[in-house]
């Protein structure tokens, strides 16, 4: 779903959508990481466990096996948060506006730029601002603000039939 936003709003918008994204990755990071902690976990114990034996022989001298475990799986739940982290610095950097072409009779975005409207043909000049969302707390806070609503383009597809 595309919303268009107006200039004057844009900064507003993108610093309270941004804080609606960094809350909801506050409050869904610790059950994230708890799920893809022990998703990890159980694929390396599964497919790995060849090399954890391996490994667990080099140090088994220094280290007991109840160490090693507890570090092992310590490592994971790391390496766990370390992407989790990764992703949602990526979602934040995303919220932003871009320009699109779009057709104001047919209220769609030209999102693939090839500058014919998908629905009515018609050749696009007009070009605007829009926010790109799929998550339904951002878009009822989009049509809070009363902010008009596009469709997304879908691409032209030209057939050609040698009959």
């Amino acid at each position: 779903m595309y919303a268009r936003v107006p200039s004057d709003l844009r900064p507003m918008l993108i610093l309270n959508l941004k804080r609606l994204r960094v809350k909801w990755a506050i409050i869904y990071f610790p059950i994230c990481l708890v799920v893809f902690s022990a998703i990890l976990t159980l694929v390396v114990w599964v497919k790995g466990h060849f090399f954890i034996e391996i490994l667990e022989e080099i140090l088994g001298a220094t280290v007991s096996h109840q160490q090693f475990v507890i570090g092992l799986i310590g490592l994971l739940v790391l390496i766990t948060a370390a992407a989790l982290i990764y992703f949602i610095k990526q979602d934040y950097l995303d919220c932003r506006c871009h320009d699109y072409h779009f057709c104001p009779t047919c209220n769609a975005v030209d999102n693939y730029d090839e500058g014919v409207c998908h629905i009515c043909a018609a050749t696009l000049t007009d070009k605007a601002s829009f926010f790109y969302t799929t998550d339904k707390k951002e878009i009822a806070a989009l049509q809070r603000i009363g902010l008009p609503i596009f469709k997304e383009a879908k691409q032209l597809t030209v057939s050609t039939a040698d009959e």
